[in-house]
């Protein structure tokens, strides 16, 4: 009957708990439990400390008033004191009722429990979803009667449709936004880290920066490491992991799939993001001298970071890479659980 009057607006009646899928409002909270819950549970249901009323009363994000003042009557049957329930318990259904019939406080509670602004998309999302529950709960009550009623409630219908899939149509466009942007930044972060990648291979015949690293010993350490030498030595050697640039195995350090450049995200290696380098760990010997203290520097050559490659082809094709820079080791000292 409804669509008949609406020329052609055929949505059925539903529940909140029947919503169609597509018109649900998404983030964390979709859906709430249908299960009742005890009158203890509600009297401590909260996030960060404040009150969640859909978790009070048991209740979707979609529930109309109606729902709400139903839901609270029911709990409120064994939560009240005087039929064994307790205060807090009653307290806590009002509360809770009381927040999600005001539109205002209620708006406030969505805003906090999805981590969005009043007025967002989300929020009108929310709004017009429940304006669905509740003209199928009038319907499904019999409270739309005659013609005018009828086609009253089938105009509102079809109002509540259109706001949704207008609703829907800019988030699809926004995320669409969202997804050009997150291209249009990886894509320039890429290009100022090739730039500086070229940059870097034409100086010092592309020889690579050097790394800084802490080495921690104990005195006690030091002291078994130089028992423990077969020969008389004044130097013992300590492996060190540490964490360098290394030129990319899988582009060799041109930051793109295959072919030229394009600019476009597609096309960036996929294992450095187009970077042309990528972090490696190693693990270095470091010397370390007899009676060393604690702050003097140990220079590892060769175990910094890679050399750079230079580019010899528009296509792609790179040069060998430079040497690699030094590690440059502070050692540290500790004694008595301190460091010296």
């Amino acid at each position: 009957m409804r669509a008949a009057l609406a020329g052609g607006v055929t949505a059925s009646p539903a529940s909140p708990a029947r919503l169609p899928a597509a018109r649900r409002p998404v983030g964390g909270f979709a859906r709430r439990s249908s299960h009742p819950k005890s009158a203890a549970s509600t009297s401590t249901a909260s996030t960060e400390g404040e009150l969640n009323a859909y978790d009070v009363l048991g209740v979707d994000v979609t529930a109309s008033h109606r729902a709400v003042r139903d839901a609270f009557r029911q709990k409120a049957k064994d939560a009240h004191p005087d039929r064994g329930g307790t205060p807090e318990a009653f307290d806590a259904l009002k509360r809770a009722q009381d927040v999600l019939t005001d539109d205002g406080k209620r708006a406030a509670l969505d805003a906090r429990l999805l981590d969005v602004p009043i007025g967002s998309l989300s929020l009108e999302e929310l709004k017009w979803s429940r304006e669905l529950a509740r003209l199928a709960e009038e319907e499904e009550a019999g409270e739309v009667r005659g013609a005018d009623a009828v086609l009253a409630s089938a105009r509102a219908y079809a109002a509540a449709e259109k706001a949704l899939e207008a609703i829907a149509a800019k988030k699809k466009k926004d995320a669409a936004r969202r997804d050009e942007e997150k291209k249009a930044s990886a894509l320039a972060e890429a290009e100022t880290r090739r730039l500086r990648n070229a940059t870097m291979a034409s100086r010092n015949e592309g020889r690579g920066d050097d790394r800084e690293a802490t080495l921690l010993l104990t005195r006690e350490m030091l002291d078994t490491a130089f028992e423990a030498s077969r020969e008389a030595s004044d130097v013992a050697v300590f492996a060190l992991d540490v964490t360098v640039e290394a030129n990319c195995p899988r582009c060799g350090g041109w930051g793109e799939k295959e072919g030229h450049w394009t600019m476009k995200e597609d096309k960036l290696c996929p294992k450095c993001l187009g970077f042309g380098r990528v972090e490696a760990k190693k693990t270095a010997q470091v010397p370390v001298r007899r009676g060393a203290a604690s702050g003097e520097t140990v220079t590892v050559r060769g175990a910094g970071n890679a050399g750079f490659r230079r580019q010899l082809s528009v296509l792609g094709v790179m040069g060998q890479a430079g040497e690699p820079g030094d590690l440059v080791v502070e050692v540290r000292i500790l004694e008595e659980g301190r460091v010296k």
